[in-house]
């Protein structure tokens, strides 16, 4: 049980882990982006693996991306070379194509292959939104320490009631 002079030390608490975890996060952005980098690069080998059906979400998300972004691979759209799972060495998948066929790979002239990779569209999204993510992030831990006040106050009225009941 937790007593009402603990709960000012718990919010605390609460609100500096996550502000820490924020603060690791910026701080290791290379290692975080590193990270990213190789899973993108994993996602990329494994597209269209029939053996990896379970693996389907993350193929209909970098599809989403590629369509949405106009972008194909991480770099471009010769990171495809690297997956073996399309029947023709000159396949891409049709999301990086301005095909609307639902595919997973389409043999597309060049000229219909968006040529810029995600990787930079996805960096330019993230430094133009850095402060819009931290201020979405600080009123989130904000709403946090209020609900959990807000629970404290009406954890210790509740208790304040039956006990004034029983007398």
């Amino acid at each position: 049980m937790v007593s009402n002079s603990e709960y000012p030390g718990l919010i605390v608490l609460l609100f500096g882990v996550q502000v820490a975890m924020l603060v690791l996060i910026y701080i290791r952005k290379e290692e975080v982006q590193i990270l990213w980098n190789d899973r993108i690069d994993a996602v990329i080998s494994n597209y269209g693996n029939k053996n990896l059906t379970g693996r389907e979400h993350e193929w209909n998300i970098l599809n989403a991306v590629q369509q949405t972004l106009e972008c194909c691979g991480r770099h471009n759209f010769t990171d495809w070379e690297e997956n073996e799972n399309k029947e023709h060495t000159n396949h891409v998948p049709c999301s990086c194509t301005k095909s609307n066929r639902k595919e997973w790979f389409c043999d597309a002239p060049e000229n219909e292959v968006y040529i810029k990779g995600c990787d930079e569209y996805i960096k330019m999204w993230f430094e133009n939104n850095t402060l819009a993510l931290i201020a979405i992030n600080i009123a989130l831990l904000t709403v946090e320490v209020l609900l959990f006040t807000l629970g404290a106050l009406l954890f210790k009225n509740i208790k304040k009631n039956k006990i004034s009941q029983k007398e």
